[in-house]
């Protein structure tokens, strides 16, 4: 028995290790979403074509994204909104883009959660095993969603601005 107790002690404290790497979900509010792998790269709304793709941080409200809880009742289930079109992210034949949902369809939901180091990874709702990517670090860099890697590519800081 002794060594059953020490064993579910064990087991309780990986579970606990691995819970406690999520430091804090992210309030509702307007953020920059930066990209941890190349410096000066943002989510950007390339508004001719209706996709999310990489470029250089220019503070244009195009690059401002508002995030509200869904409906899904947690803390880290978010849509998230263009500032300046009012269009939400949602994910289309392979590419990440946005849209304006019609009624009585609901933006879509984004599983978002904070790492200890501050790197926050999106991931969809459905499948928690794909997860948002840069493909790089040039201006009009694909933001595409890929199999999870936990590369810094697909690592994100959210910047809190107005």
């Amino acid at each position: 028995m002794h060594r059953f107790l020490l064993l579910s002690y064990a087991v309780l404290g990986i579970i606990l290790a691995i819970h406690s790497t999520v430091t804090h979900a992210l309030s509702p509010g307007i953020y920059m979403i930066r990209s941890v792998a190349y410096n000066g790269q943002v989510l950007d709304l390339k508004r001719e074509a209706n996709t999310v793709i990489g470029w250089a941080d220019n503070e244009g409200r195009n690059q401002r994204w508002n995030l509200a809880y869904s409906e899904m009742n947690s803390k880290l289930f978010f849509t998230i909104q263009n500032v300046e079109t009012s269009q939400y992210i949602a994910f289309k034949q392979g590419k990440v883009i946005v849209e304006t949902p019609v009624a009585p369809a609901k933006p879509s939901s984004w599983f978002i959660t904070t790492e200890q180091d501050g790197k926050t990874s999106i991931r969809k709702i459905l499948d928690y095993t794909y997860a948002f990517q840069l493909s790089g670090a040039l201006n009009d860099a694909a933001i595409t969603f890929e199999k999870q890697s936990f590369e810094d590519n697909q690592a994100w800081y959210f910047v809190e601005t107005t």
